[in-house]
């Protein structure tokens, strides 16, 4: 009965771990595109009024 759940166990841990390591890249995506977004929300109004001023 141990065995089994040893077995289980095991199994289960690959699984999380497969699914972590094909989730990281998906995050790192995301997150790079959030960020991105954030600069362009920054700096397109910073040109906008430096091409009012001019």
């Amino acid at each position: 009965m141990n065995k089994t759940a040893d077995l289980c166990d095991e199994e289960s841990e690959a699984a999380i771990q497969r699914l972590i390591a094909a989730a990281e890249p998906l995050m790192i995506v995301l997150m790079a595109a959030i960020i991105g977004f954030i600069m362009l929300a920054i700096t397109i109004p910073m040109f906008d009024m430096a091409g009012i001023v001019q």
